[in-house]
């Protein structure tokens, strides 16, 4: 945000939702790959809070990437692929 108190990010690991996925969306541990998912953190005074994920109106299944934030922070500009 403008005044850095909000950060927002994409984000592609193991804190992703769904976990490990083929290309249909099922659980696949060994050759699945981690879909991005655009998570949040709020900054207290010097520290960075624990980033937490958008709930799953913004965050998908597949590929949700975070692009900007208008300045005074009210809207969210993010790319997704659906699969």
């Amino acid at each position: 945000s403008s005044d850095e108190s909000v950060l927002m990010f994409t984000y592609q690991g193991p804190k992703s939702k769904g976990g490990l996925m083929d290309e249909k969306f099922n659980e696949d541990p060994a050759f699945g790959e981690y879909y991005e998912d655009i998570f949040v953190s709020y900054k207290v005074g010097e520290k960075w809070l624990e980033p937490i994920p958008l709930p799953d109106n913004i965050n998908s299944l597949g590929h949700d990437a975070c692009i900007a934030l208008s300045g005074d922070g009210q809207k969210l500009f993010i790319f997704k692929i659906l699969l």
